[in-house]
């Protein structure tokens, strides 16, 4: 974010034509870089947060577990026209 790149190229000559697959290689070595230090930061990231995460996802299973059984006692005691039975 807020990173510059500058491209240093030799002078063209007639004995050296520069190709636009030289670049991309020349490229492709700092993005594999940078690919790789992302995939390991993420990596201990996840190695620390695994746990909590796991016990996130467990709760929010759970709470919509009981949202769905309330939608269900919902829907048993519904009268057609969509209004709540009453004791009456």
């Amino acid at each position: 974010m807020g990173e510059k790149s500058i491209a240093i190229l030799p002078k063209p000559s007639d004995s050296t034509p520069l190709s636009s697959n030289a670049l991309l290689y020349a490229n492709f070595g700092k993005v594999a870089a940078k690919a790789e230090e992302t995939i390991d930061r993420f990596d201990l990231w996840f190695k620390d947060n695994g746990p909590i995460l796991s016990h996130a996802a467990a709760a929010i299973g759970g709470a919509a577990q009981s949202f769905d059984s309330l939608l269900a006692q919902v829907h048993e005691t519904s009268e057609p026209s969509g209004r709540v039975k009453t004791g009456e």
